[in-house]
């Protein structure tokens, strides 16, 4: 579930990483999204390389509401820039070294662009997370039982 305001902005980020050149993937509720989920979109997150990092800040602009720093709440220790495109909180993760925690403590989250599935979209080929990392990512994550139960079903 994405509304108007939010489609267009999910677009317009796309067009700029793509226009960049950069190798990216959606993850999150927006990938689910396009694996076929009916989640509401809350947020935009995107996985890149700390190489391509310095050019989503540059290419965001002054979108960026928080520069690329490291990052640790209670889910996710890792680097992490934020935007809002569009009324859209961008988020902009990091791969290289980047954790969760699990009921065994911090793990490596172990995200590899090389195995990212291009998914039509909208008229688009879009970078996303495979369906099967994705169940497995929200599994290790504590209470998204039911975010898990839904993509099980797609």
């Amino acid at each position: 579930m994405i509304t108007a305001e939010q489609r267009r902005a999910v677009h317009r980020v796309l067009d700029l990483l793509e226009a960049a050149g950069l190798r990216y993937q959606c993850t999150g509720g927006f990938a689910g999204i396009v694996h076929g989920s009916k989640w509401p979109l809350h947020d935009l997150d995107l996985d890149v390389a700390k190489a391509d990092m310095p050019t989503v800040e540059r290419i965001l602009g002054a979108s960026v509401t928080r520069a690329a720093a490291a990052y640790r709440d209670g889910e996710f220790d890792l680097v992490l820039l934020q935007a809002e495109v569009g009324g859209l909180e961008v988020d902009v993760s990091q791969v290289e070294g980047a954790k969760i925690l699990t009921g065994s403590g911090w793990e490596p989250m172990g995200v590899d662009l090389s195995r990212r599935e291009f998914v039509s979209w909208e008229g688009r080929s879009v970078p996303v997370i495979p369906l099967a990392e994705l169940i497995a990512y929200k599994r290790r994550l504590p209470g998204r039982t039911s975010d898990v139960s839904e993509l099980i079903t797609l």
